[in-house]
């Protein structure tokens, strides 16, 4: 078949970097550079690997895959470079020849994987004498194919090619081409093809000059696990053009693998794994390098670690497959919390073995592991070092340590903790609360941290000092005060919070709770400088009170209704809570006015439906409006319930009745009247924005008054009368309503 009418096709790299197989089945392609693929077939089809061009990939084929079929009818053929140009021009007489050209491949090593790499200048020969020197050819050819499984019935050519011309002047001479190389790197191979690696024909020279040398041969470099039949492998030098040196013959080399070891497990010791690996060498003189990858990625495009390490013979030198002992690999730097993904294989000082524990770059097993490590040193937050004046209980707090599942504290009064006061483990959280504590007394602590892999070190270790339980010291001044009486009000009603020794010298009357009888003791303490003890007049000495509501009001056109608290049948009362429960889809607090006698404390708050308000004082309270709320509607036309409680003095409880907020219209109205016409009753409604003296009558066509509906005072909102017209003729008949200044007439028709 004439070679030339074969249709050819170029397939880019990176095409190929994203295909699975390459099956080629009596067709002809053009690839070069590095390709990785599953599986590769040859039937009846050939390769061609372009011309070697500076600065590209052109000139050399690297194939990755799992298994490589080449049959019997199939060719990879790689060409060498083009000429080298100009021979070195030298002086002086006699017979010089060319330069002798290179092997064209060289060995390098990625991912523990050997592959060619062509070279760019063949080596040049030197004359003898005065004879001028020669330049040799560009490299050869280069194919490298690194796979599990190679089956080659085919043939692989990666041949030089001519030598460069010489100059003008007639004592050059011109170079040698350069050999090809041929690199297979394969498990298992069975081989019963062809391998030509040759030199390049060397070059012509000027008319006087002597001619090229011959190229050099190529070379050929086969590593295998096992080798099956033995093909033919050619790597003669290429022949001189006339009357020279032809090239050297190249070489071969052939290099059995030592075998791949197999994963047993990992150990994790905090932040370092320790690896376990199985040798499966069967050659007991064997001196064998091992070394473990470590990556974050299951394909291992980013290796984070890598250790190398030889045994000596105490370990695993002359070990032999099956022996029952296994070696340990311990990284020297701490690996970051994750989980990462090993690999290992075997070195014998001359190759890398054939695969990893997994075969790159497709791994289908790999070990993994997960670095959770031992927790970090724990950090304190509070109370600081050497503060003093802390409130009881002491509350001891740290922040969260990275892989904690537990703390263990201890605190006592010995910095050494030889001896301790509270040693307490499997604590959760990052706080603990120290009670019983001494009044002014220094207090050492620290802490440590714990998970399934190990304690950390302890903390620093840290003091704090404890003081006094003062009455009324509240706000921490060193005595009662109206500061310390407002914190309380507050902390009653919800907008402050109070720690256990705030609370503990809150309870002045010391009755077990925190009231607003405790508010008047500090009050009083503060005014007075001693608290009252049984001067002011204890619960059994209070007759009965009660707390009301009175009238609500609003104003017209106004979203505002005020609402007065009223206290009847006081004696003696000096504090006082309440709670309201308030809808806030309905209305919010706008404003709390007190009517309080001089001295007297009051604050409040509004949350969550709910209005709570404190207030106390020395002077007892009288009866009459303690205290006028004022609400804000969100919408005039919803109706609502108020209800809620009151507390006086210490203890004594009260329900507060019940009572609506109803709607208040803006402006007097009076609705047509409805069903209308009707037989015989019908309904009329009316609106007033304020208390109004109100009259609505109904009268016939003659004007005569036949009945009057409303004749009285009525506070502002909504109404609604009934008109019933049993005893009276079918007609039409009019309504009428007047209230302050507002007059309002409409029609109505009974029909009988």
């Amino acid at each position: 078949m004439n070679k030339f009418l074969i249709l050819f096709f170029i397939l880019p790299p990176s095409l190929f970097a994203q295909t699975q197989n390459l099956i080629l089945n009596n067709k002809d392609t053009t690839m070069y550079g590095t390709y990785y693929f599953n599986n590769v077939s040859l039937t009846g089809s050939t390769i061609n690997v372009p011309t070697y061009q500076a600065g590209t990939q052109k000139g050399q084929l690297v194939i990755y895959a799992n298994s490589i079929i080449i049959d019997a009818g199939s060719t990879i053929f790689a060409t060498g470079a083009g000429n080298a140009g100009l021979s070195v021009t030298g002086f002086g007489a006699g017979a010089g020849y060319g330069g002798q050209g290179g092997h064209s491949i060289s060995e390098s090593t990625t991912n523990g994987l050997t592959y060619g790499t062509l070279l760019g200048n063949g080596i040049q020969m030197g004359s003898t004498g005065n004879a001028a020197n020669g330049s040799a050819a560009m490299g050869g050819g280069a194919v490298s194919l690194i796979c599990n499984s190679l089956i080659l019935h085919g043939t692989i050519n990666a041949n030089g090619i001519i030598g460069g011309w010489s100059g003008s002047n007639n004592t050059t001479s011109g170079g040698g081409g350069s050999g090809g190389g041929v690199l297979i790197n394969s498990g298992n191979i069975y081989f019963d093809g062809s391998i030509n690696a040759l030199g390049g024909q060397g070059g012509d020279a000027a008319p006087n000059g002597a001619s090229g040398g011959g190229g050099g041969g190529g070379r050929v470099k086969i590593f295998y696990n096992s080798l099956n039949n033995f093909g033919a492998i050619v790597v003669n030098g290429g022949q001189a053009s006339s009357g020279s040196q032809n090239g050297f013959a190249g070489t071969i080399g052939f290099d059995n693998y030592p075998g791949t070891p197999s994963l047993i497990g990992v150990n994790v010791i905090g932040y370092n794994p320790v690896f376990s690996i199985f040798s499966t060498e069967t050659n007991t003189t064997a001196h064998i390098f091992y070394k473990i990858e470590i990556s974050s990625h299951t394909n291992f495009d980013t290796i984070y670690a890598t250790y190398n390490q030889m045994l000596d013979p105490t370990g695993w030198s002359k070990v032999v497959y099956g022996y029952s002992d296994t070696a340990q690999f311990s990284g020297t730097n701490p690996l970051p919390v994750g989980r990462y993904y090993w690999r290992a294989y075997a070195y014998d000082g001359n190759v890398w073995s054939d695969g990893w524990n997994v075969y790159s770059p497709y791994p289908t097993s790999y070990g993994q592991f997960v670095i959770n490590g031992i927790p970090n040193v724990v950090q304190q937050v509070s109370p600081l070092n050497n503060s003093v004046g802390n409130f009881q209980p002491v509350q001891l707090t740290w922040k969260s340590s990275s892989l904690a599942t537990s703390y263990r504290l201890q605190y006592g009064l010995d910095p050494t903790f030889t001896t301790t006061l509270k040693d307490t483990s499997g604590i959760t959280g990052t706080t603990y609360t120290a009670n019983g504590l001494s009044n002014l007394t220094k207090y050492y602590w620290r802490v440590n941290a714990t998970n399934s892999l190990g304690t950390s070190g302890w903390s620093n270790t840290w003091n704090f000092t404890t003081r006094a339980i003062i009455r009324g010291n509240v706000d921490g001044s060193g005595g009662p005060d109206a500061y310390s009486a407002a914190l309380v009000l507050k902390w009653i009603v919800s907008l402050d919070t109070l720690n256990a020794l705030q609370l503990a010298e809150a309870d002045v009357d010391k009755d077990g709770q925190v009231t607003t009888n405790d508010v008047v003791w500090i009050l009083y303490a503060s005014d007075y400088g001693t608290f009252p003890d049984g001067s002011l007049p204890k619960i059994s000495q209070v007759q009965t009170e009660i707390v009301t509501v009175g009238q609500l009001n609003q104003q017209e056109n106004s979203d505002l209704v005020t609402i007065p608290v009223i206290l009847e049948n006081s004696q003696s009362i000096h504090g006082c809570y309440l709670a309201l429960n308030i809808d806030p889809r309905f209305a919010s607090v706008d404003s709390i006015v007190g009517s309080l006698p001089k001295g007297w404390l009051m604050v409040y708050n509004f949350a969550n439906g709910v209005l709570k308000i404190a207030m106390a004082g020395i002077a007892p309270l009288t009866d009459g409006t303690i205290a006028t709320i004022s609400l804000k509607l969100k919408n005039r036309g919803a109706n609502f319930t108020v209800s809620g409680s009151a507390k006086l003095n210490a203890n004594i409880n009260e329900s507060i009745n019940s009572f609506k907020v109803k709607a208040v219209p803006d402006g007097f109205a009076l609705s047509q009247n409805y069903p209308n016409p009707f037989n015989p009753s019908t309904i009329i409604n009316y609106r007033l924005p304020m208390s109004s003296f109100v009259t609505v009558k109904v009268y016939d066509e003659l004007g005569n008054e036949v009945v009057t509906l409303v004749n009285e005072v009525k506070t502002a909102g909504n109404y609604s009368v009934e008109f019933n017209a049993g005893k009276l003729a079918s007609g039409l008949y009019f309504y009428r309503m007047r209230a302050g200044n507002f007059a309002a007439t409409k029609k109505l028709l009974l029909i009988k």
